[in-house]
């Protein structure tokens, strides 16, 4: 397990740390829930997830991401991809399988705006992803040559 978790938490033997997200400490003497998702969820405006809170009667609990044993396709076609764009662009241009703005991205992450911002520049100019201005926001979308990288790559 600790090998497969997000750069955002460490692993040091007795506790996970979270390196970037809700900040504090809390105890749980009771453990902690691991809970396994098929969707991920982004919370509105950020915070600490319910049971996440100092003093919450209920045990903190961690949502991950259900594994999807397809015998190593999405791994293999995933380091094609980062062979080519690098890691941090595969991961972003995977996430823009729908519209999503910089901001989002960003706290999907866990990185920077300006850092997303960057790649989304260099993931645009290439032409593997598309941008539309919406009202005030700026969305990105994988373009059809971003998905046939991604699906070509294994």
């Amino acid at each position: 397990m600790p090998a497969d978790l997000h750069w955002c938490m460490v692993w040091d033997g007795d506790a996970l740390i979270l390196v970037r997200g809700p900040q504090g400490s809390m105890t749980a003497p009771s453990g902690v829930v691991l809970t396994p998702i098929a969707f991920h969820v982004v919370m509105a405006g950020g915070g600490i997830p319910p049971g996440l809170e100092p003093q919450s009667p209920q045990p903190p609990y961690l949502l991950y991401p259900a594994v999807n044993d397809d015998g190593g396709a999405a791994r293999a076609a995933a380091s094609a991809a980062n062979a080519l764009i690098g890691a941090t662009r595969t991961v972003l241009l995977k996430d823009l399988n729908r519209p999503r703005t910089t901001r989002e991205l960003a706290r999907r992450h866990c990185l920077a705006e300006s850092t997303v911002a960057y790649h989304l520049g260099i993931l645009h100019r290439s032409g593997l992803a598309t941008r539309v201005r919406e009202g005030r926001n700026v969305l990105y979308q994988q373009s059809r040559q971003g998905a046939t990288l991604l699906v070509s790559a294994d």
